[in-house]
């Protein structure tokens, strides 16, 4: 990039107008792909079992992602059971299997929505920790040297 500012110090007045925009604009491009390269290396790199990683068997950094999964395991499991018996309803001929079975969809899904969450305010805590504790990532400098 330094080779790229100081051609412009060479070239004569009138190209080095017009070329000092592009180069700065080429630089600006080329920061915004360094940081979006140290964005995509801030990924969690630990490694876990795919059991683990969908029922959130790992310790969450914040209360509020515990809380999230706290209530995930309370939706999902009143989920499940609701299935079980919209199951048991069918296999009986009940008329209300129909509405158990809306009902544990409903559950499920929340459980499912709140575990999104929880694996969301993971990620986010492991982003900002890997970027040295800043919540903001930085832009790319606009200033024209």
């Amino acid at each position: 990039m330094d080779k790229l500012r100081t051609l412009r110090t060479v070239l004569p007045q009138d190209l080095a107008d017009p070329l000092s925009r592009e180069v700065d604009d080429i630089v600006g491009d080329l920061e915004a792909l360094r940081l979006r390269d140290v964005i995509s290396i801030a990924k969690p790199d630990e490694e876990r079992s795919r059991f683990a990683s969908i029922f959130l068997l790992y310790s969450q950094a914040s209360r509020k992602a515990r809380f999230y999964k706290f209530l995930f395991y309370i939706f999902a499991g009143v989920g499940v059971l609701a299935l079980v018996g919209a199951l048991e309803s069918y296999w009986n001929d009940a008329d209300d299997s129909f509405v158990i079975l809306t009902g544990a969809l409903f559950y499920v899904g929340v459980g499912l929505a709140l575990r999104a969450a929880a694996v969301r305010d993971y990620r986010h805590r492991a982003e900002k920790q890997r970027l040295g504790g800043t919540h903001a990532i930085a832009q790319p400098s606009t200033s024209r040297a």
